[in-house]
């Protein structure tokens, strides 16, 4: 990127010894107490726990997108089914038995039977993504590689795992996914299963990923450059970028996040041991 986000980039410590990131309007965008020599060249703690969650808002608002759009194309292919049937139905020739007048016919047992009507609302299916044919063969290809899937980069090294971290001296970060060290940074990274790419965005000092495995979602984090574009079908292992800096500045690191659908899972179990 040209230039990098402003948002958390100084330090200062003030005199009750306490360490404030500043943002664009000159806010504090952490007040933590610290020592006053305690010195780094990094970002502060607070500033990471509040880019994980910028990235952690991008992916969901870009999942319930996804789960809109297919909500809405499985209403209007179940409203274009219905009428289709109206009028298949409408257009059906009329049904004229042979009947024999001479012959008339003893009437049949009646059986009277309580039917009781009710008014019965179509259910809303469990997942709209996982309706049609290509997504239900998805999500079970997806589900079947569990503990199967390749890393994102070779030779990474898990920093943080999913849940809560505990960053510094007093900070405790939620990770929605896993935070992966590189060897240096500009390290490929590569997506862990077929699917189709649903956002690019940037955040902070890096660029993100979102990719639609059917109702799965990957995301890859803090990357320096992305080489796919939105709508692009990606195969399992296709490179889509490379990994950005680390929150110390010293080597590469990117951000893993598995969703399925708008619930985060450790990605940590699905990773190939």
């Amino acid at each position: 990127m040209a230039e990098k986000n402003k948002k958390c980039s100084t330090i200062q410590s003030n005199e009750a010894g306490k360490r404030i990131g500043k943002s664009e309007e000159g806010k504090g965008c952490c007040d933590v107490p610290v020592k006053v020599e305690r010195e780094r060249s990094g970002k502060t703690d607070c500033c990471q726990k509040e880019e994980r969650q910028d990235l952690q808002n991008a992916i969901t608002a870009i999942v319930k997108r996804e789960i809109e759009a297919a909500k809405v194309k499985a209403k209007a292919e179940a409203e274009a089914k219905r009428k289709a049937d109206e009028l298949a139905k409408k257009n059906a020739p009329a049904s004229n038995p042979a009947t024999n007048p001479a012959a008339p016919t003893a009437p049949a047992a009646t059986t009277t039977t309580s039917i009781s009507k009710r008014n019965v609302k179509n259910e809303a299916p469990a997942s709209y993504l996982d309706l049609n044919a290509k997504d239900v063969a998805l999500n079970a290809s997806f589900q079947a590689n569990k503990a199967k899937l390749p890393w994102p980069v070779d030779n990474g090294i898990v920093t943080l795992r999913f849940g809560r971290n505990k960053v510094g001296d007093y900070i405790d970060i939620d990770n929605p996914g896993l935070t992966i060290a590189t060897p240096t940074v500009g390290v490929t990274v590569k997506t862990v299963f077929d699917g189709e790419v649903s956002g690019i965005y940037n955040l902070g000092d890096g660029m993100a990923v979102t990719i639609r495995h059917g109702k799965y979602f990957t995301t890859y984090g803090n990357l320096s450059t992305v080489s796919v574009s939105k709508g692009s079908v990606v195969k399992t292992g296709q490179a889509i970028g490379r990994a950005g800096k680390d929150d110390d500045g010293n080597g590469g690191q990117i951000d893993f996040i598995l969703m399925i659908e708008t619930r985060n899972v450790d990605p940590y179990p699905w990773l190939r041991r």
